[in-house]
């Protein structure tokens, strides 16, 4: 007896298909049409879990695996700049050089700076690289502001002893 849903030659007698579980419609089956359609499809999925080791790797069973084409996953492939897409290339050591030239620039590097760390860009490793620069540009920030109001204080204490 053929499957209907798979195609699998199944013996006559069987109210399951062995390759994917469904019910089989038949003339050697003692139900009914109706009751086929419900209790097959409340216990394909149970009886090819219990059978899944039963009858080998060959079949899958699930719905999803009739479905979806299967995904070919390739293992051990040697990861080079060529093949990364571009969110993941690297920055070369001319790259940050140059970066860091672009954000000294008194005004525009600093709005190229504030685009690039809050995502101006899809590189992942630029947008990291501006982040942790403007990072260490808020710290410079604080520690002068901290020196002027600690300076501009001993200046004013030193000159009121006068």
């Amino acid at each position: 007896m053929k499957c209907n849903n798979c195609g699998t030659e199944n013996a006559d007698g069987q109210q399951y298909c062995q390759g994917c579980g469904a019910a089989l419609y038949g003339q050697s089956n003692m139900y009914t049409q109706q009751n086929q359609n419900t209790y097959g499809q409340q216990n394909a999925g149970t009886y090819a879990q219990q059978n899944a080791g039963t009858y080998g790797q060959q079949n899958l069973y699930s719905q999803q695996a009739y479905t979806t084409p299967p995904q070919q996953v390739v293992y051990n492939q040697r990861i080079t700049k060529e093949n990364l897409p571009y969110e993941f290339q690297p920055i070369s050591m001319w790259g940050y050089f140059g970066y860091q030239i672009l954000f000294m620039i008194p005004i525009i590097g600093f709005i190229i700076l504030i685009v690039f760390a809050l995502g101006g860009t899809k590189n992942v490793n630029l947008k990291n690289f501006a982040r942790s620069y403007f990072c260490v540009t808020i710290i410079i920030l604080v520690v002068v502001l901290i020196i002027a109001a600690t300076g501009g204080l001993a200046i004013l204490g030193s000159g009121m002893n006068m």
